[in-house]
C-alpha cells in the first residue's frame, strides 16, 4: 500500500529508501516525488518535515528446491561518502595517506585518500554517525566527526550554516540563534569572506546566487 513518509531529523532519501525496501533512484524517481525531487538539487539533503511519498511495493517470488540449501541475498545500496580535508590549500599534502572510517556497531572501513585528496567509502545507509581518521597513529593524523544525515537543504538558515562551518568560514563556536545579534553578525562575516574568495559581491546576504555558490563549493 503506498503511503506519505513524512522526513525527519537525520534521515535522507537513502536511510529511507532502505526502511521501505526500494532502491533510492525508485523513490526518487517517482511521478509523486517529482515536486520535491525539483525543489531539491539532492536526495541526500531534506529537511524534517518535508514529505516523500513512498509506491506500494511489488513482492516478488522465487522457486526453490527442497532437498538443498537455498541462499536469497538482499540487496542493499550503500551510500558513497566523500570527504574533502582542505588545511589553507594543502589538500594534496593528504594523498596517499591511509584513512580509517569508524562507525558505532559496524566493520571499519581502510583505504587510502585519492589524488583529490578526498576520502571516499561506501557507509551503509543505516549508519547515523561515522569517524573519518586520516593517517591513523601517524604524523599526519586528523579525525573528521561525521553526523550522517543531518545535514539540510542550502536554503534553510541550518543548511547555509552547516556548509559555512564545513569550509571553514563560520567558526565551530559562533552562536546559532539568529534571534541575537552575535549569531547574525558572525554569519554576516561568513558570508562575505565566502563572497569574497567566490567572486561574488560581499554583501553578507544568503541571496540566491551565493547558495548556488555555497552548494558548488561544499559538494551539494
Amino acid at each position: 500500500m503506498a503511503k506519505s513518509h513524512v522526513v525527519r531529523a537525520g534521515e535522507c532519501l537513502q536511510s529511507i529508501a532502505a526502511l521501505y525496501g526500494f532502491f533510492p533512484d525508485t523513490l526518487w524517481r517517482h511521478p509523486a516525488n517529482a515536486a520535491l525531487a525539483a525543489a531539491r538539487s539532492h536526495g541526500s539533503v531534506l529537511a524534517p518535515g518535508e514529505v516523500l511519498e513512498i509506491p506500494a511495493r511489488r513482492d516478488k517470488e522465487a522457486s526453490a528446491p527442497t532437498d538443498t540449501c537455498t541462499v536469497f541475498r538482499r540487496r542493499a545500496v550503500p551510500s558513497i561518502v566523500r570527504v574533502r580535508l582542505d588545511e589553507d590549500g594543502a589538500r594534496h599534502s593528504f594523498v596517499g595517506l591511509p584513512f580509517r572510517v569508524e562507525m558505532p556497531g559496524l566493520p571499519q572501513i581502510r583505504g587510502e585518500v585519492d589524488a583529490e585528496g578526498a576520502v571516499a567509502a561506501f557507509i551503509p545507509c543505516d549508519a547515523g554517525s561515522a569517524t573519518v581518521i586520516i593517517d591513523p597513529e601517524g604524523a599526519h593524523e586528523r579525525r573528521i566527526e561525521l553526523r550522517l544525515g543531518a545535514l539540510r537543504p542550502v536554503d534553510t538558515p541550518e543548511g547555509a550554516r552547516a556548509r559555512l562551518r564545513n569550509l571553514d568560514y563560520l567558526p565551530a563556536d559562533a552562536p546559532e540563534d539568529e534571534a541575537t545579534p552575535q549569531a547574525r553578525r558572525a554569519l554576516r562575516a561568513a558570508v562575505r569572506g565566502f563572497q569574497r574568495d567566490h567572486g561574488l559581491e560581499p554583501t553578507g546576504e544568503l541571496d540566491a546566487a551565493t547558495r548556488r555558490a555555497l552548494t558548488v563549493a561544499h559538494g551539494y
